[in-house]
């Protein structure tokens, strides 16, 4: 800062766009280039939800936004935000460090069912939910089916007419953005 004061503000973004352009110079394959790019720009997310814990556990419309926000990296990235929890020091940095721990164990459980069983079968495809709901198929049908994709993976949507229902709703209070 102009005051002379190191932050680390933005770090996440501004590393993910380093490592890029570094990976580019070196003539690496774009699929390594994405890969280094999303560990740098997810890295921080874990951290984040140490404070959204409920009783010590993370709510699971929580464990799923991190989940499918940090994917296809969601396991890789999780392990590096433990190697670099574990790097830090100062006041309170081992209740931090274990707290951030404890949280990883449960994504990474999490994390790892996931892969195994898959992303759910949608319960309802888009062109299906824009006719039932009478609206265009198009961008606006994006953050619905996001919603029910959410939804479906905490157990509050099991079948069409549930999501048709939670569409509906969300329209209807202005939500679904």
């Amino acid at each position: 800062l102009p005051d002379g004061r190191i932050t680390f503000f933005d770090h996440d973004r501004r590393g993910a766009a380093m490592s890029r352009e570094i990976l580019e110079r070196l003539r690496t394959s774009e699929r390594l280039r994405a890969h280094v790019a999303a560990l740098a720009r997810h890295h921080l997310r874990l951290g984040f939800l140490v404070h959204e814990r409920v009783d010590g556990v993370l709510p699971r419309p929580a464990v799923y936004r991190y989940i499918t926000t940090c994917a296809p990296v969601e396991l890789d990235v999780t392990l590096l935000s433990v190697a670099d929890r574990l790097a830090t020091r100062g006041d309170n940095a081992e209740v931090s460090i274990a707290k951030h721990l404890d949280l990883a164990r449960q994504l990474v459980g999490d994390i790892l069912a996931w892969r195994a069983a898959g992303p759910a079968e949608p319960p309802v495809r888009g062109d299906e939910l824009a006719a039932a709901l009478g609206i265009a198929p198009g961008p606006a049908l994006g953050p619905l089916l996001a919603a029910i994709a959410e939804a479906q993976y905490v157990g509050e949507v099991t079948d069409r007419d549930e999501a048709v229902a939670l569409a509906r709703r969300l329209l209807a209070s202005g939500d679904a953005e």
